[in-house]
């Protein structure tokens, strides 16, 4: 499952994570304009840092809204298990 995970920067602590519903690798794909033709692995494989201007893209398929949080960082990430 795609998770959205929130990071506390003076911490560098994983603060929330906020399971992603519905999402597909060609949603984070084009959300974060990445083209992975040329990556040795797969954009589902990493964890993919998410600017603060993309957060509500990807809010939309949470059940509760979010929105960034200044002194926070985000990355999503397609994990079997939440950590």
């Amino acid at each position: 499952m795609w998770y959205l995970q929130e990071f506390d920067d003076a911490t560098e602590v994983q603060t929330e994570m906020h399971l992603l519903r519905d999402m597909t690798v060609e949603i984070v794909k084009n959300t974060l304009q990445i083209d992975d033709s040329d990556f040795d692995l797969p954009v589902a494989v990493g964890q993919n840092d998410v600017p603060a201007e993309k957060v509500p893209a990807f809010a939309r398929y949470m059940q509760r809204p979010l929105d960034a949080k200044d002194g926070h960082s985000y990355e999503v990430s397609f994990l079997a298990e939440p950590e």
